[in-house]
């Protein structure tokens, strides 16, 4: 749930106007049908994370690495050394996340693929997203997973990680 914390207070007016233009920002940048929302930069990432974080701290700050999404958002490849990689995730370019909506949330029984996640719920490996995608497309066939928008349809293979702040 990407910045709920924050769209929320957006909505119900009690973000701070600074945070509210920043959100814009947000927004416009991410215009590109990725459907994936990235942070222009890292201070904007961790004011939001702040602000997420304030009473609780129950959000993590999360990055990802994928030529592919680098491609789509014309990003620079950056290396940061305060992130710490988890692993792999599969996601239909504008969709969602195979991992995210089919195994944790998916119906049916997508548990025999979960064997395939790293203890972080994720890919061990960018390799292993073919064997993910094939207990997908089976899913699909019968029943237990929502089908691809169209068959020309991407798939991204990010690496994803936790940002230590």
């Amino acid at each position: 749930m990407p910045w709920f914390d924050v769209e929320e207070a957006l909505h119900a007016s009690t973000l701070p106007p600074s945070l509210e233009g920043l959100m814009r920002h947000v927004r416009e940048a991410n215009a590109d049908g990725s459907g994936i929302k990235l942070c222009p930069s890292r201070r904007e990432a961790m004011d939001l994370a702040a602000f997420s974080n304030q009473r609780v701290h129950q959000c993590d700050l999360i990055a990802v690495a994928c030529s592919d999404l680098a491609a789509i958002k014309d990003l620079p490849d950056q290396h940061d050394p305060t992130v710490h990689w988890l692993g792999f995730d599969v996601v239909l370019q504008g969709g969602w996340s195979l991992i995210g909506d089919w195994l944790f949330r998916g119906r049916g029984s997508p548990s025999d693929w979960a064997r395939e996640l790293n203890s972080n719920g994720l890919l061990a490996s960018p390799y292993a997203a073919g064997v993910l995608v094939g207990g997908y497309e089976l899913a699909v066939q019968c029943g237990d997973a929502e089908e691809f928008p169209n068959r020309d349809s991407k798939l991204l293979v990010p690496r994803v990680g936790r940002v230590e702040v």
